[in-house]
């Protein structure tokens, strides 16, 4: 019988594997890998020997139409497979899965490993709304655009980068959410991974001092809070106020005074907002 599985494999760790992806991927009649020379390694650990073929970005769509030909020709079971995680997400397989659809070919997922999941659950963010929205464009107003375009309402946004531009990311993303907080995660399962905790200012910075910071993939998430248009400058106004009575009356910096009042469930964003404006003024 035809039929094509999605299978999770670990990010890191082998241990991750699970028991039904490792009996799949040694009972299919093929597996489709991202690159046959990484999956090699995994089969062998696990002493698997089924036949491997590329399925890649590059010929998604020709390798795909051959291996659903093979499939309803021949009968086959096809295991796909990307270098680590979960296929068709930020990796190759949504074209494969769409061919087979098409065809009436079953589709069966095998759940396992994702760098965005794995990570959401370690964030401590409480928000009970995500969003996942992959690799940022490389372009620099490209990428603005980009973190512009996230929806302006309360949900954590998930984000992947690679080792040489993560920060430049953050850098940017400093400007475009201003005082939200964040937690950047690398290596996710690997024996040195890493992780980094607080505003986007902190994470930024605490990343610049990382000496090995290009190496490892990395996965990003934004706290991004609501913040509604202000009708006039007398918000505005009167968080200035409620910033500097912060100050004085306890003798806290501004940064002290945000995460004080932020406490007392004021939006942090918004005293963000007033903080500069009070900067300003000052210089």
């Amino acid at each position: 019988m035809s039929v094509l599985y999605v299978v999770a494999t670990p990010i890191g760790n082998l241990g991750d594997i699970t028991l039904r992806a490792l009996e799949t991927l040694k009972n299919a009649d093929i597996i489709a890998a991202e690159d046959t020379r990484q999956t090699q390694k995994l089969l062998n650990h696990f002493d698997i020997r089924t036949k491997l073929v590329s399925y890649h970005k590059f010929n998604e769509k020709s390798r795909g139409e051959e291996l659903i030909d093979s499939m309803l020709e021949k009968e086959l079971s096809v295991a796909l497979v990307s270098d680590a995680g979960t296929p068709a997400v930020s990796d190759p397989g949504a074209v494969l899965v769409r061919l087979a659809i098409q065809k009436n070919i079953p589709v069966y997922a095998l759940p396992g490993a994702s760098a965005a999941v794995a990570a959401l659950s370690m964030s401590g963010f409480t928000n009970t709304e995500f969003a996942f929205y992959g690799f940022p464009p490389r372009k620099k107003n490209e990428i603005v655009r980009f973190l512009k375009s996230v929806p302006n309402r309360a949900h954590t946004a998930i984000f992947y980068e690679s080792p040489h531009r993560i920060k430049s990311l953050l850098q940017l993303m400093q400007d475009v959410y201003h005082g939200f907080e964040c937690a950047v995660f690398s290596d996710i399962t690997k024996l040195f991974e890493k992780s980094f905790h607080g505003t986007i200012t902190e994470v930024y910075n605490a990343i610049l001092e990382d000496e090995k910071a290009e190496k490892g993939e990395y996965t990003v998430l934004v706290n991004i809070e609501e913040v509604k248009a202000q009708e006039d400058s007398s918000e505005l106004k009167s968080l200035e106020a409620l910033l500097v009575d912060e100050m004085i009356n306890n003798n806290l910096n501004s940064k002290e005074a945000i995460n004080s009042l932020a406490l007392k469930n004021y939006n942090k964003n918004a005293l963000y907002n007033a903080a500069l404006n009070l900067k300003k003024m000052i210089s």
